[in-house]
């Protein structure tokens, strides 16, 4: 069975928490880091993301 992947759709909120860990890992590791959200369709039905830590 093959996944199927669109863009996830993420509050302003996590998409700022998002920025600030590519931040962190590209100064970690001096790296250009793009952090890069998908939402899988065969996974049921996800429900927006609304933050990041549990």
């Amino acid at each position: 069975m093959s996944s199927q992947f669109s863009v996830a759709h993420l509050t302003p909120e996590v998409l700022t928490q998002i920025q600030q860990l590519e931040n962190k890992l590209r100064t970690d590791v001096n790296e250009n880091i793009v952090l890069i959200a998908y939402t899988d369709h065969n996974s049921g039905n996800p429900k927006p993301a609304s933050n990041l830590n549990p």
